[in-house]
């Protein structure tokens, strides 16, 4: 017997949340991936499958109860709570705290970006965001030795050999090189 489809439909919104998409799935006689598509075609976001009430529930009892007891009380798949309150904002995390971003701030002309993930306890790439959202911009301070280095040895040496020496990078070598260039007029066409 087929179903009409604004039936359909309406069990859908109804039910999504409360059951799981294989429940509903048997329930209309379709599979869960025909129900999947139908979802995605309705527009129901995966954080609005829960219904005023149970929002609350979740709202008033996440930090209490932790989202395990929260989905326990819901009756509901811990996915679709931890899903519902990623949605509601109840999952967001400060990965950089003030505290870090002032020890970011603190050390990021003495360390490198690394050494200072290592020892926030976070990643590279993390550190980097924060440091690019701080405008933190590192900016290398040459010595008079080191120019004179790179200006005497940039002709018979490989960039990457004089960045190893100087324990630069080579792009570091490479735009010295230029600089160089350009101050002495050598650079212009």
């Amino acid at each position: 017997m087929e179903r009409d489809p604004l039936d359909r439909d309406e069990y859908i919104k109804a039910h999504y949340g409360p059951l799981t998409m294989t429940e509903m799935a048997v329930h209309l006689g379709l599979s869960v991936s025909a129900v999947s598509r139908h979802i995605k075609k309705m527009g129901i976001a995966k954080g609005d499958r829960l219904t005023d009430a149970q929002k609350m529930i979740l709202k008033d009892s996440c930090k209490r109860l932790g989202l395990p007891g929260v989905a326990e009380v819901l009756g509901l798949p811990i996915t679709v709570t931890t899903q519902a309150a990623r949605a509601m904002g109840l999952l967001k995390r400060e990965i950089m705290t003030p505290e870090k971003r002032a020890y970011l701030r603190e050390h990021d002309s003495t360390m490198t970006r690394a050494d200072i993930a290592r020892t926030l306890g976070v990643s590279t790439p993390t550190v980097d965001r924060a440091a690019k959202q701080m405008e933190l911009f590192k900016k290398y301070a040459w010595t008079d030795e080191q120019r004179q280095f790179i200006a005497e040895r940039s002709q018979s040496m490989k960039m990457t050999k004089i960045a190893k020496y100087l324990g630069i990078t080579p792009a570091m070598v490479r735009q010295e090189i230029e600089r160089q260039k350009r101050a002495s007029g050598c650079g212009n066409n």
